[in-house]
């Protein structure tokens, strides 16, 4: 692995899905907070999911697994390095249902109501225009759907400035080694913030922190009868 980690460029994503074809990985982990997504998504029942910030696929690629053969899965991302690791790493024909498509957050080429299940991967924090990223997700979501938002919580706490450290100094490490990555904690919405943006269209049906509040989840249901723009 540390003859991949220094090889350049398209050699490296080739490396990467060689090893994965072959096996002599084990499949990413999936966090507490990743658990708590999928559990909450009900993505058997959905019709059409919509994965925010997908990266590489390790959580699209878990929802899959879950769907039922009529529901269509869509992983969005920003990075064109992220989104073609993820197609590599395809392996069955469950996996191979995922359109993989790139976006920016703020504007989804998708018409209005078009999903039931919309999940979100650490998104909000990466833009200081989160409130357009969630209007243009209200935009999306149908009445009676839901919205999963997996985002960086406040740094207020010992145990969430730790936690933010390592976050760092994970992401410098990739970026040292030419692997894609993505701006971390440029804004700071709370759940009150997204809350009051979402207002009175959606309504927040739980929440839950983890890593002393450095990882937040909020699961929002569309309770109104349409789904205007908000802003």
């Amino acid at each position: 692995m540390e003859q991949v980690m220094k090889m350049p460029g398209i050699a490296k994503e080739q490396a990467y899905h060689s090893i994965h074809k072959t096996g002599k990985t084990e499949p990413p982990p999936v966090f507490p907070w990743q658990q708590w997504a999928l559990s909450h998504l009900e993505a058997d029942s959905a019709e059409n999911i919509l994965h925010l910030g997908c990266g590489r696929g390790a959580l699209t690629r878990k929802i899959a697994s879950t769907i039922s053969v009529h529901t269509e899965l869509v992983g969005v991302d920003n990075s064109f390095e992220l989104l073609h690791q993820a197609e590599a790493l395809t392996r069955n024909r469950t996996e191979r249902r995922i359109q993989w498509l790139m976006g920016n957050w703020d504007h989804i080429f998708y018409p209005d109501q078009s999903f039931d299940r919309i999940i979100t991967d650490f998104v909000l924090t990466t833009t200081t225009q989160w409130p357009v990223v969630l209007s243009e997700l209200s935009r999306l979501t149908r009445p009676g759907g839901r919205i999963i938002l997996l985002t960086h919580g406040p740094r207020d706490t010992f145990l969430a400035r730790i936690a933010h450290r390592i976050w760092y100094w994970s992401e410098t490490y990739r970026r040292f080694t030419g692997l894609p990555t993505r701006p971390c904690c440029v804004s700071h919405p709370t759940i009150a913030d997204i809350v009051q943006v979402l207002s009175p269209q959606f309504a927040l049906l739980t929440s839950q922190q983890w890593l002393g509040g450095f990882v937040e989840g909020l699961l929002l249901e569309n309770v109104g009868p349409s789904n205007p723009f908000l802003l």
